[in-house]
This record gives structure tokens, sequence and C-alpha cells, in this order.
């Protein structure tokens, strides 16, 4: 059924490209054209996770009628960030005060503050499983106002930076989650408007661009562009939030609850779990120059449990089947209502890249049991060249197959029996 699947989509590919060229004259453009198709293509065929990530294992969301152990008002998290930006404000415009005997250079710094509607969302690590956690972004808006320039006055000019807040349940999954508040202030940047005084230029784009940002960092997390803040933590295992009333959403709330642990009835069929590496397929990639043989360090994860090993060296096309037992025993699959298995490759001796794929495996699909193949992509550029019809041809990107894990998921067999969720 998937090769019958594979052959219409490559054939609907064949006749987009035809179709195409019939529009197209140059090489260049063509090249381009077959890339970007037969790319997409490659992604709709292979498990592979490619400039995606994985889905969040949790912590589950509350439902509305539960009352949280502990929350926290929208409203307090941003008067703390615009109490470290008051502090910033303030120190800066004293900055500019003290230098202005030596600079020419007078002016005042102000600033409003907007919040973007709090959401829940999840963390986008390639690496290392993904989970949920409450966003709020705070849009900050600095007027730089009263400017003068050895006497001069000019207009005023903005600054702009975003500040995303993010509440979480650290660790949730263990027996010691705990309420986690994070900031992360991005570089401010200046508007586009200019002057003709070049000192004027760079002390707004520059000097006082650098103020805002190392003034803010150190009133929030002692010179971090991002770091926690200071809110003392509490026990949880799961949260949900308020979203309150635009514009400012004070009266929002993120709300941590400290579940009790409850007992259902599960299949052994999904006890007793065992992921096991099989094998690694070393793919060949034409058209890029490779280590003759690589080290290769492999870290596979199922859920929140992983295993790391190393494998002999291995040269192209060749596919190392381990003789040595790689198993990893992992926690109930049926606590997360779904099975995410996420492989890291490390190329030991190619200045220590890494890539990253993972499988998601649901309930229904007996969470994956029986042999899984997990194919790892690689992001190939090609070099620039010249055409047949002589133009040049830019460089470009495009994504190969450079790894296949084996896996064997491994569940005992049905007998029901009382398992911890």
């Amino acid at each position: 059924m998937k090769s019958a699947i594979y052959s219409i989509y490559t054939a609907v590919a064949c006749l987009l490209i035809a179709q195409l060229k019939k529009q197209i004259n140059t090489y260049t453009e063509i090249v381009f054209v077959k890339t970007i198709l037969l790319s997409i293509l490659s992604l709709l065929f292979m498990k592979v996770s490619w400039a995606q990530f994985s889905p969040a294992l949790g912590p589950p969301q509350a439902g509305p009628a539960a009352i949280p152990f502990r929350s926290i008002d929208f409203g307090f998290l941003t008067r703390l960030i615009k109490l470290g930006i008051e502090k910033s404000v303030s120190a800066i415009n004293q900055k500019i005060d003290s230098t202005a005997a030596s600079t020419g250079i007078q002016a005042q710094l102000s600033f409003k503050i907007k919040s973007i509607h709090p959401e829940y969302v999840q963390t986008e690590q390639l690496h290392t499983p993904n989970n949920k956690y409450v966003r709020l972004r705070l849009w900050v808006e600095y007027t730089v106002s009263d400017i003068s320039y050895h006497g001069v006055p000019y207009f005023s000019r903005k600054i702009f930076q975003w500040i995303t807040l993010s509440a979480d349940c650290n660790d949730w999954q263990t027996t010691e989650g705990k309420t986690r508040f994070r900031y992360t202030a991005e570089k401010p940047y200046l508007d586009e408007a200019g002057f003709s005084e070049q000192a004027l230029n760079f002390f707004l784009g520059n000097t006082l661009i650098q103020y805002v940002d190392s003034r803010l960092s150190q009133n929030l997390s002692n010179g971090m562009a991002a770091g926690e803040l200071p809110i003392a933590s509490t026990a949880c295992n799961c949260l949900n939030f308020k979203k309150g009333t635009a514009p400012l959403y004070e009266d929002g709330y993120v709300g941590f609850y400290n579940m009790p642990v409850r007992k259902i009835e599960v299949a052994q069929l999904y006890s007793e779990p065992v992921l096991k590496l099989v094998s690694v397929k070393r793919i060949a990639t034409a058209g890029e120059l490779l280590m003759n043989t690589e080290d290769l360090q492999i870290e596979f994860w199922a859920n929140y449990n992983k295993k790391l090993m190393r494998t002999a060296p291995i040269e192209e096309n060749q596919t190392i089947v381990f003789k040595k037992d790689y198993s990893l025993n992992f926690d109930h699959p049926n606590k997360y209502g779904q099975l995410v298995i996420t492989a890291n490759i490390t190329v030991l001796n190619q200045q220590m890249i890494m890539y990253s794929g993972f499988l998601h495996f649901e309930k229904d699909a007996k969470y994956g049991a029986g042999i899984q193949k997990l194919t790892i992509m690689r992001t190939i550029w090609r070099p620039a060249s010249t055409g047949p019809d002589g133009r040049p041809v830019k460089p470009y990107a495009t994504l190969m197959p450079a790894y296949e894990l084996t896996f064997n998921l491994q569940y005992s067999k049905p007998k029901f029996k009382e398992e911890t969720n």
C-alpha cells in the first residue's frame, strides 16, 4: 500500500516538474524546482523529523473545574519585568546626563509595554523530549526624546524589544516537579530613521542599544539575557492558565496543580516495555565530501528514559548489526498516552556534528510494538556552478537520508494487572 502511494506521489511530482519545464527556460530554474519538489517528496515517505519537533509529552493540562494549588497573575509577572525596565531606564538617563559634557548628546529615554495574549505552547527541542508551558510575550517600545547634539535639537527615535515570559512545571514527570518562571529578553533594535550626524547615529544605534540590553539583563538576572525570575518554587505535576482580559491580560493567571497519582487498569501488553537498538546503517550521500569512516555516538530516548552508546567506525553503505545488547527499559507509555522515540547521532570525528530524528506512536498503534526504522536526514549544500546555458546556478540546500536506525520495541504478553499512571 505504501509503495503504491509512493508511486502515485512520484508520478505527480514528475508531472509537476514536466509542466513547470514548459514555463521555465533556464537550467538554473529547472534545478531549483526539481530540488524543492523532490525534497518535499522525500519528507512525505520517510519517518523523519526535520524542521519539525516531536510532540510534547506533558505536563497534562488541568481541567477548567480544577482549583490550582498555586496561581501567579500575569499582572504580577509583567510588573516584575516593568520594574526591571524602570531601573534600567533610570540608570540609562543618568548615564546620558553624566556624559553629555563629553559627548555633546542629550536625550531622555522612556518606555511602554504591550502584552501579547498568553498561550499554551510547547518547547521546540530537536535533541530531547518536548514539554508544554505557558507563554506570555511582552512588546516593549522605548522612546528616545528631547534629543540634541551640541545644542541642535533632533526628532524622537524608537527602540523596540521583545521579552518572553514562560511558566512551566519543571521535571513534572517525576515526583519532584517544581514551578519555574523564566524570561528571555531579545536584543533591542532601533527604528529605521536616521540623522545626518554620524556620531549621533552611532550613539543611538550602538551605545544606547548596548545600554538598554545590558542594563535590563543586569536588573533581571545578573547580566544574563535569559534566566529565571526570583519567584519561590512549589511542587507541581500539571498546569493550566486563564487568559484574562485584553489588552493587558493582567487579571489572567497561570495555575499549578499537584494532582494525586491515580491507579488504572492497563494491559500487560503495554507494561515492562523495552526499546532495543538493533542496527545502524550509514547511507551514501552523493555529491558531499565526508569522512571515509565515521565514529558515531548514538543517543536514543523512549519518552524521558535514554541510553547512550558508541559504534565501531562505519563506512558509507555499511550496516552494523549490534551483537551487544543495547536495550533501554522505559516508563509505562500509558502515563503519557504516547511514545516518542528520539534519536541523536553525533559524528565524533567530524566537528561533533549532531543529526536528530524521532518516531511517534499512539496507544491505538500499540505504542509501536515490533520492528521500527528511523531515517535520519542531513542537509546537503550544493555548491555554486554554471549551467549548460552559461548562467550561474546559486548554491542550494537539499535534504538527503544519512542514517537508518532499526529498533525493536518489545512488550510483555497480554495479561491485565494494576499499574501506576
